[in-house]
């Protein structure tokens, strides 16, 4: 089903605050708590004043993790100028998801993020328009795809042709990540990857039909320079504060960080222009119609880079602006902001705002962070618009899903199996659409798995399904009654009754 398209910009409005007019600061310490900043008649950004820089806040409400790290960020004294924390600015590992700050200095690597190059790419198919568009040809777009690019932790058998030359002209990186790159590194070329990542094809509102994807790479190479900000910040005899681990950018290891996190930036952009040119190949060889590369778009959302700001109107400088879960928006630059599933997505041309260093969200928003989802009972209306989708999607059937998507879809016969409790029904829902991230390979391993004997903590199985997990819902540790709770979870989800006799 093609998903509707639709244009959108922002205003550069403004309403100053003082934090403590809004949120008691016993109450940031709360993560179980959802700050309300301002009401809606305050204009945005709303400007919030620290002992440090202040917040440009492009949101009237967010979790209290999420101000509690920002003020950290601006009062940690690496920001120049102000923080901006974009509309879907929510809680993230050392810094949130969804701020911008400038730095003469220091660089942070949790602060880029731990997907470096994580990013978006687009362009229009030529001619073809929702009305010429045949029905036939969704399900026949949809085979190909998934027998062309791999998902989930799955690599390319053989490496794309075009592997060995991006990476020789990927540009100089240090003698660490050299040692890194392998032969598994070419051969994820050309891949989408799991979690929330990717491909769709959707039309605007003149029903151009678009192809759309993502996908991320770098998380090696921003732990490894997380752990050298730390050894930094503690010889130097600086604080480290929620995990918030900074490199001068003038010393070694922050040029280092700085040349490898280029490299990854170029990886990932090459990766994903090998992925639209598999899917313009297919579209053209099932439509004959061919994709306008002149309107492509293709963007980063977690990098760091040098840029000329005017603070308050002076004249420009020369800074570093790291941007996390945020894309740049400058005047008259295109960008992509990708909705939820089935909700379609925005291309957008930047206004050119220097409020918010010139920058917009990088995704449709998220009121609060996986984690307090799966705790707070105010979210339990979201759970319900997703268990809407995914059922419509069970019902849609094998035009739009195949067997092994449509039995990872949640149905009321195996909600009632639960108790009502939000804490059960989020879990079911994440395993579900782990399920759907994941490659085939890991899905019929945990569909086959015995329920009498293998449903353990020890198995190998279960240990890769809850490695996965982690991974997908960006969680270093879960205990051991809640992976319990999962696998009781991912016991409903393949029910031998609602799984297809040709994946046994």
């Amino acid at each position: 089903m093609l998903n509707r398209f639709i244009t959108r910009s922002f205003s550069p409005l403004t309403h100053h605050c003082d934090i403590s007019n809004f949120v008691n600061r016993v109450v940031v310490n709360d993560p179980n708590t959802q700050c309300i900043i301002a009401d809606s008649s305050k204009s945005l950004p709303i400007i919030i004043q620290t002992t440090g820089v202040p917040i440009h806040l492009y949101t009237r409400e967010l979790e209290s993790q999420a101000l509690k790290q920002l003020v950290n960020l601006a009062e940690s004294g690496i920001a120049k100028g102000f923080v901006a924390a974009m509309a879907d600015v929510h809680v993230g590992v050392g810094a949130t998801i969804g701020s911008v700050f400038a730095s003469m200095t220091h660089v942070s690597p949790y602060a880029v993020g731990a997907d470096i190059g994580c990013g978006m790419i687009a362009t229009p198919i030529d001619g073809l328009l929702l009305n010429n568009f045949q029905e036939r040809w969704k399900r026949e777009i949809q085979q190909q795809i998934k027998t062309a690019i791999p998902t989930g932790h799955d690599a390319r058998v053989k490496a794309h042709k075009r592997a060995d030359r991006i990476i020789r002209n990927l540009g100089e990186c240090t003698h660490y990540l050299e040692n890194e790159i392998s032969d598994i590194t070419k051969k994820q070329l050309g891949t989408l990857g799991s979690g929330n990542h990717f491909i769709e094809i959707l039309h605007d509102e003149n029903e151009q039909v678009w192809i759309i994807g993502s996908r991320r790479i770098g998380k090696e190479t921003c732990d490894h320079y997380h752990s050298l900000a730390g050894r930094q910040m503690s010889q130097r005899g600086l604080p480290i504060v929620n995990e918030l681990k900074y490199l001068d950018i003038d010393s070694d290891e922050g040029q280092d960080y700085l040349k490898d996190m280029r490299w990854c930036l170029n990886y990932a952009e090459q990766n994903r222009r090998i992925m639209l040119d598999e899917l313009s190949a297919i579209v053209k060889s099932v439509t004959e119609y061919e994709a306008d590369l002149t309107r492509m778009v293709n963007i980063h959302h977690n990098y760091c880079q040098q840029e000329n700001i005017s603070f308050n109107n002076s004249q420009n400088e020369l800074v570093w602006i790291t941007r996390k879960g945020a894309t740049s928006a400058r005047k008259g630059q295109f960008g992509i902001i990708p909705g939820s599933m089935g909700t379609g997505s925005f291309i957008v041309e930047g206004l050119g705002n220097p409020l918010s260093f010139y920058s917009c969200s990088h995704g449709a928003g998220r009121i609060m962070s996986r984690t307090m989802k799966r705790t707070n009972p105010h979210s339990m209306a979201e759970f319900g618009v997703k268990i809407d989708r995914l059922t419509e999607r069970l019902r849609r059937g094998t035009a739009q899903c195949d067997l092994i998507e449509q039995r990872a879809c949640l149905t009321e016969e195996r909600l009632s199996t639960l108790n009502n409790s939000v804490q059960n029904l989020a879990r079911l829902i994440e395993v579900s659409l782990l399920m759907l991230a994941s490659s085939d390979r890991e899905k019929v391993a945990w569909i086959q798995l015995n329920d009498n004997e293998n449903n353990q903590l020890t198995n190998p199985i279960i240990k890769q399904f809850l490695y996965r997990l982690e991974s997908y819902l960006h969680r270093s540790f879960i205990d051991d009654e809640e992976k319990l709770s999962y696998i009781k979870a991912l016991s409903i989800v393949r029910k031998p009754s609602l799984v297809s006799s040709s994946y046994y």
